[in-house]
């Protein structure tokens, strides 16, 4: 990865460590969260078809940041832009503990997906690409709609989020 968009990266990670100019995570585990996302970043840099590549990030929330999971929270978006799916990261603040965690991705009522994403227990993030992502092309008007079939049995996992990310056409 070139070193300019190393540091636009890592700027930008900077940047959603703090609030009002104060860090919100410190230590070890802002460092260790740190590098993993930019390997992340690094890793799906490698993977963009072109400099002429333009992203974009799509997200909604399947809960407030503190509250429990359930099956019955369910969060829907309406496409603004012709995208095409890239990959689609499951986020979670609290890991859940006793079984998976297992969402599907609905276009316009029917999955996009060939198996539901997976975030196994005690994981906080998973992100899945084609072929996984049977159905990749979103028109302006689709509905986006994500449904949580399974939240973990001891602890449910919480603050969970979905990020599609997109190439626009």
């Amino acid at each position: 990865m070139a070193t300019e968009t190393y540091n636009q990266i890592r700027s930008w990670i900077d940047s959603i460590f703090k609030v009002n100019g104060r860090k919100f995570i410190t230590g070890a585990h802002a460092n260790e969260g740190l590098k993993k996302v930019l390997a992340k970043a690094e890793e799906l840099s490698a993977q963009m078809p072109s400099a002429s590549f333009k992203a974009s990030d799509l997200s909604f929330a399947l809960s407030d940041e503190t509250s429990d999971l359930t099956t019955d929270n369910d969060a829907e978006i309406e496409v603004r832009r012709e995208q095409t799916l890239v990959s689609i990261t499951l986020a979670v603040n609290v890991a859940p503990t006793g079984s998976s965690i297992l969402c599907d991705v609905k276009k316009n009522g029917v999955s996009i997906l060939t198996t539901p994403i997976e975030l196994p227990a005690a994981s906080t993030t998973v992100t899945i690409t084609p072929p996984q992502i049977a159905t990749t092309t979103l028109a302006v008007g689709d509905r986006l709609k994500a449904d949580i079939i399974q939240i973990g049995a001891t602890v449910p996992g919480a603050g969970g989020k979905i990020y599609p990310l997109t190439e626009l056409v």
